[in-house]
């Protein structure tokens, strides 16, 4: 959920307050902090699941050595605690805001799932070209083929000759 940009904290904290998320968050029990340790725990399991999921949706989720979380369309915003990552992708010439993630396994589903649909559209294209481009060349190699098989069929003919 975005509730836009403020100019002061208090803007942003009354603009929370007066959404369904605030409502909800002031009428929970206050709950304990978590320890470090339950904090780890927690992201490992959530990281897991993205992997589960990308796995049971055939996804992947793409490695990237050039970004900073190690995963292609995932960046790292370390003054973010709960959500560090974010994930994005470009759409022509349009960067398209996928989401704040706490892992970036979980960020990285978030652009494999983005990119899925393409990726799909583009294998389909490709796929189509390629059909296009078999029909066009096959006579030409069957072709090729045959005048292949006469050249080898006239050298044979021309050395048994030369034998006798």
């Amino acid at each position: 959920v975005h509730f836009g940009c403020f100019a002061t904290a208090e803007e942003a904290a009354l603009a929370f307050a007066r959404s369904s998320e605030g409502r909800a968050a002031a009428a929970a029990p206050p709950s304990e902090p978590l320890t470090a340790a339950e904090a780890c725990r927690q992201a490992e399991a959530a990281a897991a699941e993205a992997r589960r999921q990308a796995e049971a949706e055939g996804l992947t989720l793409l490695r990237s050595e050039s970004s900073a979380s190690g995963f292609f369309g995932v960046g790292v915003h370390g003054d973010m605690k709960q959500k560090p990552y974010v994930a994005q992708v470009r759409r022509g010439r349009v960067h398209v805001y996928l989401g704040s993630f706490g892992t970036a396994e979980e960020a990285a589903l978030a652009v494999a799932r983005c990119l899925g649909l393409q990726q799909t559209q583009v294998e389909a294209k490709m796929a189509t070209a390629l059909r296009e481009q078999q029909m066009e060349f096959l006579p030409k190699m069957e072709e090729a083929k045959r005048l292949h098989e006469q050249q080898a069929t006239r050298l044979q003919e021309q050395r048994e000759e030369q034998k006798t």
